[in-house]
């Protein structure tokens, strides 16, 4: 994975979990920044110790489509967000950062701060569906598998019920294509 591609796609991430954080009126809009930023550490961690590994689960991913972590779990026998969850609590980070990269991708599994996992897991998935994912567009759009962490936000926060995941992906159209700019930009200065 090319560290660049892997930026783009925190960086990417922590701009929608901010945005769609303040939508549905999540009470710490930074907090979903930071978390949408740290939720992939895995993948650093993964490339890092078990190189091989990790480019066969990648190569697998790229030519089947599937999505990463699957693969992973195939080749290495846990994911990026295990092996984030080992870092996160060995530089000590707060309970509600681990659980963020821990869950991401099963909200529903999330017990201390359900609707920042639940935002973070939404940004992730409307950020891979629009090509700001990990190097290659997803066999199945990631972006229609929203069901249950919008469940989770309309539970906990105070604006999602009175809204659509929908229009949130609608609206956010135009933005993303800013995001995707400004992380080309940050991740790719003009020299």
């Amino acid at each position: 994975m090319d560290p660049a591609v892997f930026w783009e796609h925190s960086l990417g991430c922590a701009i929608v979990s901010r945005k769609l954080s303040r939508a549905v009126g999540f009470s710490d809009p930074e907090k979903a920044y930071l978390a949408g930023l740290l939720h992939d550490l895995g993948y650093i961690v993964n490339m890092v110790l078990f190189p091989q590994q990790e480019k066969i689960a990648l190569d697998h991913a790229l030519q089947s489509g599937e999505f990463l972590g699957e693969s992973e779990y195939t080749t290495l026998g846990f994911t990026h967000c295990q092996s984030g969850e080992v870092l996160a609590r060995f530089w000590h980070f707060s309970d509600d950062l681990i659980e963020v990269i821990l869950c991401h991708h099963q909200a529903d599994a999330a017990v201390l701060n359900p609707a920042l996992v639940a935002i973070v897991a939404l940004a992730d998935r409307l950020c891979r569906a629009v090509s700001l994912g990990v190097g290659y567009q997803e066999a199945e759009d990631p972006s229609l598998q929203w069901e249950s962490e919008w469940t989770i936000l309309e539970t906990t926060t105070p604006y999602a019920s009175q809204m659509h995941w929908q229009d949130f992906v609608k609206d956010a159209g135009s933005y993303l294509v800013e995001v995707k700019e400004l992380v080309k930009a940050m991740c790719h200065p003009a020299h």
